[in-house]
């Protein structure tokens, strides 16, 4: 038991070190590798506490089950599910590239391109008839927007309503020009010379975020987490999460995903605090929980090895990085790679 409260503190003073320090400062921009096309995707101008952008070549598959649940009603779950020619393989339509923002309120916002403007078409009708079934009390919203996309949103406040109508009178804006603070940070994630990262986006630090990661992390006493992380001044995290697509879009990018996937998440923050006191910090939390120190190129970094994979936790200045892979090879590559200069 003491082991397990032990590797889920790691994981979860990885985040605490990252927002422990955050406090409002202008930030450098970096070269970060991006999704493709990630500096153009336009979105309402809302405010949010999360946001995520994905691109994949090849498309990857949503199933029709989970996309009938984006836009529910009270019976979405009871709605039939397609089968394809296969009758083992549930129907999925395939997504190439695709936007989320996501209210305080866990009300939500999408753009989705899909592969085909077939499959644009299939996801259109299903969406229009599982939103239909039913009685429910919230707004949505469903636009096809060109041949190959779609525009979504779903809540039950102003909100929602807001963003529907944005979508409607096309007056979205690109992100870096919506939160030009949480698009340096996202710049500042690592150079990556040979894939662009699946998926990048921010992370609000906000209080219900805090809860959420004490209930997620159950072997640590949630009272004792709760404490800490309710005397932490919390902001913007950015994250971004490489590896090969998968067939399907998973049900969450948690540990399982990067163990079986062999992928790599890394999450970075700015603070504003020099560089030196930034790195007598990351020592204090990294001697208390008994991480190793690593040399790493010609600097070094704080390391754990967990049951689901590597964590290394380093600062570049006042940025604080930490990087969770499925292999510690992973986990050091991409490390140098955020430390590297960027090439401007």
């Amino acid at each position: 038991m003491k082991y397990l409260k032990r590797i889920g503190m790691l994981l979860s003073l990885a985040v605490l070190a990252l927002a422990v320090v955050s406090c409002s400062s202008q930030v450098g921009k970096g070269g970060a590798t991006l999704p493709a096309g990630m500096e153009y995707q336009l979105v309402p101008d809302a405010d949010y506490s999360f946001y995520m952008y994905f691109a994949s070549d090849p498309a990857i598959g949503l199933t029709h089950a989970r996309l009938a649940r984006l836009l529910p009603s009270k019976i979405s779950d009871a709605v039939s599910v397609p089968l394809s020619s296969d009758a083992d393989v549930e129907a999925s339509v395939g997504i190439s590239r695709g936007s989320v923002i996501v209210s305080a309120f866990g009300e939500y916002a999408s753009t989705l391109e899909f592969a085909d403007e077939a499959d644009a078409q299939t996801a259109f009708e299903l969406l229009q008839r599982t939103s239909a079934e039913g009685s429910s009390p919230q707004n949505k919203y469903l636009a096809r927007m060109g041949p190959n996309s779609l525009h979504l949103a779903y809540g039950e406040s102003h909100w929602a309503d807001g963003v529907s109508r944005q979508y409607e009178a096309a007056t979205l804006i690109p992100f870096p020009e919506r939160d030009p603070e949480a698009w340096s940070l996202l710049t500042n994630l690592p150079i990556s010379e040979d894939a662009a990262p699946l998926a990048a986006g921010i992370v609000v630090m906000d209080h219900d975020l805090i809860d959420s990661l004490t209930e997620l992390l159950a072997s640590i006493d949630e009272q004792q987490l709760g404490k800490v992380f309710g005397m932490v001044r919390v902001e913007k995290l950015a994250f971004a999460v490489y590896g090969k697509p998968p067939a399907l879009i998973p049900n969450e990018v948690g540990t399982k995903f990067i163990d079986e996937h062999h992928a790599t998440l890394v999450m970075v923050s700015s603070t504003g605090y020099p560089g030196i006191g930034v790195a007598f910090l990351l020592r204090s939390i990294a001697g208390e929980l008994g991480m190793e120190t690593i040399d790493l190129g010609n600097t070094n970094a704080r390391y754990a090895q967990l049951d689901y994979g590597h964590l290394i936790l380093k600062n570049k200045g006042s940025l604080v990085y930490t990087v969770l892979a499925s292999d510690r090879a992973l986990a050091e590559n991409m490390m140098l790679r955020a430390l590297a200069k960027s090439k401007k």
